[in-house]
């Protein structure tokens, strides 16, 4: 049975964490939509029931249809955290394993993979002026319509995580992250899960037109890539182009 989104419940689960919702039918971003909110004192979630502009890191879509995933953006005070993005990879990696017994596979820097297809993606942003930060989660829970995919040249890529006649509980989904992510915040390191168990090590890599294999990821969240000339830590995604 599946657990549709239910504003009394998702509002009663998330005043426990001292965190307001804002639950909307359909949004261009919730990422965007969170930026116009001012003077704010507790954690405040938008959660969108579909969005038509959803994206990840360096501007790439993300699929979000209504019905197969969930979608949702947490505004909170304070952007002087560490290691945003990793704890929440991590988060989202342990709901799942604990509460579905799915293990979903961490890929550097921001995604999600199940089955070998990317399930989640993950954009975090720094409001400067308002010292704050924004933390974007998209999830693909079910299988997304073969059209959809085709449209966004997205087949070989975007996966799911349950069939159809699974047990889900999608307000527990979103409220479990938040929990995670509100308790690691004052942790000044990096989950070993995130460094020892992610999708990319020992996979190839393009760096400068060279070929590489991923390493390690070290104690700060870098890549270290290495080929058989010489090792190079690697900070942002931008800068590699992952054989995966």
């Amino acid at each position: 049975m599946i657990n549709e989104l239910d504003k009394n419940i998702l509002s009663r689960l998330l005043k426990q964490l001292d965190c307001e919702l804002i639950l909307v039918d359909r949004t261009i971003s919730t990422n965007d939509d969170l930026k116009k909110i001012k003077n704010f004192n507790n954690t405040i979630c938008e959660v969108a029931l579909m969005q038509e502009g959803g994206r990840g890191s360096n501007g790439r879509s993300f699929v979000s249809e209504q019905a197969s995933g969930i979608y949702f953006s947490i505004l909170i005070k304070n952007n002087n955290y560490k290691y945003i993005t990793e704890k929440a990879a991590v988060c989202v990696h342990e709901v799942f394993k604990k509460i579905y017994n799915k293990n979903l596979k961490i890929k550097w820097v921001n995604d999600l993979y199940y089955d070998n297809k990317k399930v989640c993606g993950i954009l975090c942003e720094n409001i400067m002026q308002d010292n704050s930060i924004i933390i974007g989660i998209g999830i693909n829970l079910f299988r997304i319509d073969e059209k959809v995919l085709s449209d966004n040249d997205l087949t070989k890529i975007a996966g799911y995580i349950f069939d159809n006649n699974e047990d889900v509980d999608k307000n527990i989904i979103i409220c479990e992250i938040i929990k995670l992510i509100l308790e690691s915040l004052d942790k000044n390191e990096i989950d070993e899960i995130y460094m020892n168990d992610n999708l990319i090590l020992g996979k190839e890599v393009l760096y400068g037109g060279d070929k590489y294999i991923a390493t390690k990821v070290n104690n700060m969240g870098h890549l270290i890539i290495t080929n058989d000339k010489t090792s190079v830590e690697i900070v942002s995604r931008n800068d590699i182009e992952i054989m995966i």
